[in-house]
């Protein structure tokens, strides 16, 4: 699983072995699951680790629960 800018979504998912993550029956935009078609090489492997990077970078941390 890789999260990364939704925006980026449409793009992504055009990418061999990508589909949107979809654990609830309701499509979740900016998270996609990538099977190992997607990560036959270093080079596509980088890829989706280097986008979930950059979305770390960005996130927002979630409150901490009491």
């Amino acid at each position: 699983m890789s999260a990364f800018l939704f925006v980026l979504h449409d793009t992504v998912i055009e990418k061999t072995g990508c589909r949107t993550m979809d654990f609830t029956k309701r499509p979740m935009k900016g998270y996609v699951m990538v099977d190992d078609t997607g990560m036959k090489s270093q080079k596509d492997f980088d890829y989706f680790i280097n986008l979930a990077l950059d979305y770390n970078k960005k996130a927002k941390a979630s409150k901490r629960k009491k």
